[in-house]
């Protein structure tokens, strides 16, 4: 799967053209949604499966 952020909605209309005669499927998504995507991308990236100690999280937080 991939996400793209179009510039300009005349690229977003090329590129979902360009998607659906290449045989893709194509979903909108909010700004909102296209957020939740980046941040859970992001927290799988750093994601160690360790457990975080809570007074480490929280004089972190207080930074």
């Amino acid at each position: 799967m991939i996400l793209i952020e179009p510039s300009n909605k005349s690229n977003s209309e090329l590129l979902i053209e360009l998607a659906k005669k290449l045989g893709s499927k194509v979903v909108a998504f909010s700004e909102e949604d296209a957020e939740e995507f980046k941040l859970l991308a992001m927290m799988k990236k750093v994601k160690t499966g360790e457990n975080a100690n809570r007074d480490e999280v929280m004089e972190k937080l207080r930074k």
